[in-house]
């Protein structure tokens, strides 16, 4: 999975497949409720929060 974050490590967008324009890649665990409100979550020492 590649993340797209802000300026202050919040999740903007995601790609699950393939790649996202200045993506970060991520490999560590997916929160249950993380692709209905990516938006609430932040990248923080590896870990979506």
């Amino acid at each position: 999975m590649q993340l797209q974050l802000d300026s202050d490590n919040n999740v903007i967008g995601y790609a699950d497949i393939g790649t996202i324009s200045d993506g970060v890649d991520y490999e560590g665990d997916i929160p249950d409720d993380f692709y209905s409100n990516f938006k609430n979550y932040k990248l923080e020492d590896g870990n979506l929060v």
